[in-house]
């Protein structure tokens, strides 16, 4: 297998994986320090740009917080469990450029997407296994390695980049 497909491959399967964790990495975030807040939640939404997709991300949560004295609203990834009216703990980011979900969730409509979690892993594990066998697995570690330090560089840019494309609803 060439290097620039195994470059392709192992980004799609860590993308696949990664998407899950994504705003609870960024809660925790090394780089970009948040204040942990208590939400409300006050609407649903699904976003109108990707309206005929079923995938768990295009599903939001409308929630407010009240930050030095001012209401702001914003949207963050919908979970099973949200209910109208329920309290959540949000981590905001500096100047309110960001705002996530500080506990993981369980993305709601996740079981219409193409992929789960765990077969991301499950492809991810039999990626390696078969590289380990037919070719050199220190490409593979090397590979996953570089792009999970440009993942966790560019995150909060990708939550602000995906929360604008739901503004645009």
């Amino acid at each position: 297998m060439s290097f620039p497909l195994k470059v392709f491959i192992y980004s799609i399967l860590y993308i696949v994986i990664a998407s899950y964790f994504e705003e609870y990495i960024l809660a925790r975030h090394l780089l970009y320090k948040s204040q942990c807040i208590i939400g409300k939640i006050v609407s649903f939404g699904k976003s109108k740009i990707f309206y005929a997709s079923k995938a768990a991300r295009e599903f939001y949560t409308i929630v407010e917080y009240v930050k030095n004295g001012e209401i702001y609203t914003t949207k963050i990834s919908r979970d099973v469990k949200d209910e109208i009216g329920n309290q959540i703990v949000l981590a905001v980011g500096k100047k309110n450029k960001w705002c996530v979900r500080y506990k993981w969730c369980k993305p709601y409509n996740e079981h219409t997407g193409l992929y789960t979690m765990a077969e991301g892993i499950v492809l991810l594990s039999v990626s390696i296994i078969f590289e380990a066998i037919y070719g050199d697995i220190k490409d593979a570690f090397q590979i996953l390695s570089v792009i999970a330090v440009l993942h966790y560089l560019i995150l909060s840019g990708y939550i602000r980049f995906r929360n604008d494309m739901w503004k645009q609803n």
